[in-house]
């Protein structure tokens, strides 16, 4: 991630990340920074804290597949979208 001066990596050894495959990235209007991976979403935080979304394709499986989020959209009315496995989960916190 670049913030105007450095490139950070974050990868499985320096971040609450499982793995180091990203599929998707999204900066929402805010600066947040989401991360789409096989096991989910992950936000980090202002504090760089990371925050873990587990979507309802975890329930589901109850934990037994994959759930790679493919891409991350917000609407005009700030509610976030994820799209994973083919089905689209708005995200509530």
């Amino acid at each position: 991630i670049y913030d105007g001066e450095q490139w950070t990596v974050f990868n499985e050894a320096n971040s609450d990340l499982k793995d180091d495959y990203v599929s998707t990235v999204f900066v929402d209007q805010d600066d947040r920074i989401y991360l789409g991976t096989e096991e989910g979403m992950y936000r980090i935080e202002e504090d760089e804290s990371w925050r873990f979304f587990m979507s309802p394709v975890s329930q589901v499986c109850m934990g037994g597949c994959t759930e790679t989020v493919s891409r991350v959209k917000m609407d005009d009315e700030q509610n976030l979208y994820i799209l994973a496995n083919d089905y689209i989960f708005q995200l509530e916190e």
